[in-house]
């Protein structure tokens, strides 16, 4: 929100928020939604995903507060155990089970939202693989040391 109000970012083509499954969280966004417009930032989409979802579904209020924003769901990504126990244990979320309810659920989104743009799909599928499947690209390169002064 910061970097938007700020003008630090001149211009977007995708704008993806991300809440948790609150309804303070979904106006939190309706208002970062309504700060992009305010700053002129014009981007061909702008997508909500809710995250931790208790049982990967949403409530009549939260759904009623979505719509209220005039914010456009991309999907609901479930509250899911192993994601914390993974996280605990400092393993990566991208080793989880094919079959976890999580990563099917970013599955979901990424297909359904293929017209979002090759950014978000990237990023999505760096969540999807595993890490030794993955090959270099964009951000994988060592970023040179800072010269000492």
């Amino acid at each position: 929100m910061e970097h938007i109000s700020r003008g630090v970012l001149p211009s977007m083509q995708t704008a993806i928020l991300v809440s948790d499954c609150s309804r303070r969280g979904v106006q939190a966004v309706g208002r970062i939604a309504e700060l992009i417009k305010e700053c002129d930032m014009h981007p061909d989409t702008v997508g909500l995903i809710i995250n931790r979802a208790p049982g990967g579904k949403l409530n009549d209020g939260i759904r009623e507060e979505i719509e209220k924003q005039g914010l456009h769901l991309l999907g609901v990504v479930p509250q899911d155990e192993t994601v914390y126990e993974y996280d605990c244990e400092g393993k990566p979320t991208a080793g989880l089970p094919e079959d976890n309810p999580v990563k099917m659920a970013l599955r979901e989104i990424v297909v359904a939202g293929s017209f979002i743009g090759g950014a978000f799909i990237a990023l999505m599928s760096l969540y999807l693989k595993p890490l030794g499947s993955r090959k270099r690209g964009y951000g994988s390169k060592k970023l040179p040391s800072r010269p000492k002064s």
